[in-house]
């Protein structure tokens, strides 16, 4: 458009590809907040191992430490909970780790850093790893499967 000048009738550029491509408008996504009440329910409520077997419970239990951690530690990716080294966790409970799916593609290495609140530290100790890794999730999912 600001090569013609349709008004003096200089057209340089004759074919306009994109005359007939109408853009759509944002749409406004809803905030998704999550009440603050819901969210003490849901990290406080006991499990009922009466109603559930031991094997749902223990998943269970497992899910909703997982979400505690993930939405605690300002949202940490799966991945990179369960891929932490033993020697990510610092001095004052500072976290300290590079990302793992952007680890490789920056200079940087994508480091992050996050103090582990209060409430979750328990968590720490209730998965502690072993062989060098910082949790362990995955032998306590060999531990549900077999129950």
């Amino acid at each position: 458009m600001e090569y013609n000048d349709y008004d003096l009738n200089i057209i340089r550029i004759k074919v306009n590809p994109f005359a007939r491509v109408k853009i759509p408008k944002e749409r406004i996504t809803e905030h998704r907040n999550t009440e603050i009440d819901v969210l003490k329910k849901l990290f406080t409520e006991p499990i009922n191992t009466q109603i559930y077997s031991n094997e749902f419970s223990a998943r269970k239990e497992l899910a909703r430490d997982v979400g505690m951690m993930i939405f605690c530690l300002a949202g940490i990716n799966a991945a990179d909970l369960y891929d932490l080294k033993e020697n990510a966790l610092r001095d004052k409970w500072n976290l300290c780790y590079n990302r793992k799916k952007t680890r490789d593609k920056s200079n940087r290495g994508s480091y992050t850093e996050i103090t582990v609140p209060e409430i979750i530290r328990p968590l720490f100790e209730k998965y502690k790893g072993k062989n060098g890794m910082l949790l362990s999730f995955q032998i306590d999912l060999r531990r549900i499967m077999l129950l």
